[in-house]
């Protein structure tokens, strides 16, 4: 029996807006559910920061979709992001696979940065649904969300230009050690220094 899935019909811009307000919705309860694991995984200060950042903007812009979709009669529950899932998904993995802390900051950084594409991609598309539709206190609101967003994005693009960097060898970096006399750095290049 071959069974297909009943796909609900988008009659026009408005019922469109809607169904993208509940995707959108989705994905930032889930960007809020992932970023605290991609903070406790980082290591670079200034990243850890830019999560705690980034959790609360998306927090923020929960409650902000979820305020537009109370008053909307074709329903106010998120329609889950499939692009979202999968890019957490896929960021998840590869945190798993980075062997160094160095190389795990660079997999969060470069995931972050395609979640915040995305962000400013669908937000910007939806902000010029609600301008076409003529809601301008919507407008508003996500001309705001996109000024959070960029802003969000150029410090990632910042912190990637260091992280990246130490990514490169990361087994040149100290590895610093605690012994009974206390830390001590054994990496080969200060080990070095100390023979000669």
């Amino acid at each position: 029996m071959n069974m297909k899935l009943v796909v609900e019909k988008l009659p026009d811009l408005s019922a469109l807006y809607i169904r993208q307000l509940r995707l959108l919705l989705s994905g930032e309860e889930m960007i809020a559910i992932k970023l605290p694991f991609f903070r406790e995984s980082a290591t670079d200060p200034e990243l850890i920061q830019f999560f705690q950042a980034a959790i609360h903007a998306s927090e923020s812009h929960s409650g902000e979709l979820r305020g537009l979709l109370s008053d909307s009669v074709e329903g106010s529950s998120p329609l889950k992001s499939k692009v979202v899932y999968a890019l957490c998904d896929e960021a998840e993995d590869l945190v798993e696979a980075a062997g160094h802390p160095s190389v795990r900051d660079a997999v969060l950084v470069v995931a972050a940065q395609r979640i915040k594409h995305f962000q400013i991609a669908t937000h910007g598309a939806v902000r010029q649904y609600a301008q076409d539709l003529g809601h301008e206190q919507e407008v508003q609101m996500f001309d705001e969300i996109l000024r959070v967003e960029g802003r969000l994005s150029r410090q990632l693009s910042a912190i990637a230009a260091r992280v990246n960097s130490k990514a490169v060898k990361p087994d040149m970096e100290p590895q610093i050690h605690d012994f009974p006399g206390g830390p001590v750095d054994t990496s080969e290049v200060h080990v070095k220094k100390l023979l000669n």
